[in-house]
């Protein structure tokens, strides 16, 4: 007897074959099923990625660390350091409020390619002590000219009045009810607002992005206490520190999303297994309905293919020459009256 002769593939293809046929809804449900927990896991992938570039895109170009209350030797010291590759100053004076309104007086550089701050949509950045550069919106708001060349007088909380001429217009983005008023660096350095206020050092590393956050806080400490900055004086930008690895929330993100997808699996595998299930119960009972010979016939072809896969294995161990492979010992019986065969 030839091994082969027990191979019953070409029965399972035709069962396989008929039961695509005849359960194409239940077939239809699980593809579908399948689909979307693919789909679900793949979008929680992809809107995670996309959260973390969008966190990376938006402080591309902001600074990296801020250190308030710097000297302008300081501020020298810092622009020459090799690990710096990027240094903008500022001043910020009095806020100002008036009705309903707030006027915030500053100093500040224009955005450069590396670092953004401060950007115009028309004129030019102020140069003399009496120049400004101002929000279009806040000269509609005050009734002037909304052009450039408008002279502006602000009486400030000492009770001391002065007058600029409006040299550029700030870009906005949105409407606020807090206006910035920025003045030239001679002001910053002679004008009676913001003589007497110290400088604040917007900084950008070289390389920073290859730190991790502990590194990175290590760094900028350093940096700060070679050139006599205190630690209180620092103040790390958090938005780009979530950015680097070592985030312990960006690592619960990440478990939380593994989780929700192992959990979009065994649902999906649930709903495969009830439709599959739902399916087959109702197939019998309409098969028992309309043929109620058809359910001897299925339990004897189980019959059948059982015994004839019995004969394979026992056939298999004759072969081997063993009497207990695999802990099958060889059988002798009446076979009209025994059960095992």
């Amino acid at each position: 007897m030839k091994l082969e002769s027990n191979n019953n593939q070409r029965i399972v293809n035709h069962l396989a074959k008929q039961s695509v046929k005849g359960n194409r809804m239940s077939n239809f449900f699980i593809l579908f099923t399948i689909a979307l927990s693919v789909s679900l896991i793949t979008f929680m992938a992809l809107f995670t990625m996309g959260v973390r570039k969008s966190y990376e895109r938006k402080v591309e170009h902001m600074q990296h660390v801020i250190y308030y209350d710097v000297t302008k030797e300081q501020l020298g010291n810092l622009a020459k350091d090799e690990q710096v590759s990027c240094v903008a100053k500022m001043k910020t004076g009095p806020s100002i409020e008036v009705e309903d309104y707030i006027l915030s007086f500053q100093y500040m550089e224009e955005s450069r390619k590396e670092l953004e701050m401060l950007k115009l949509s028309e004129g030019k950045m102020p140069q003399k002590e009496d120049e400004t550069a101002v929000p279009k919106s806040y000269l509609k708001r005050i009734g002037k000219p909304e052009k450039l060349g408008t002279k502006l007088s602000f009486t400030f909380l000492d009770g001391t009045t002065e007058t600029f001429t409006v040299t550029g217009f700030l870009k906005e983005q949105g409407k606020s009810k807090v206006y910035s008023v920025v003045l030239s660096e001679q002001y910053a350095e002679n004008g009676s607002q913001l003589s007497q206020v110290p400088y604040t050092a917007l900084v950008r590393i070289h390389n920073a992005k290859q730190y991790n956050q502990t590194g990175f806080l290590n760094e900028i400490r350093d940096l700060a206490s070679k050139y006599g900055i205190e630690r209180k004086q620092v103040n790390e930008n958090n938005a780009f520190l979530k950015t680097l690895s070592g985030d312990p929330n960006a690592l619960q993100q990440t478990v939380m999303v593994i989780v929700i997808g192992i959990g979009i699996l065994f649902v999906s595998v649930l709903v495969i297994y009830s439709v599959f299930y739902l399916s087959s119960a109702f197939y019998d009972w309409h098969d028992k309905k309309a043929d109620p010979e058809n359910d001897s016939k299925r339990r004897n072809f189980a019959q059948y293919a059982w015994n004839s896969n019995w004969s394979f294995i026992r056939g298999s161990s004759g072969v081997l020459g063993t009497k207990g492979w695999m802990g099958l010992e060889e059988h002798h019986c009446d076979r009209h009256r025994c059960h095992d065969c």
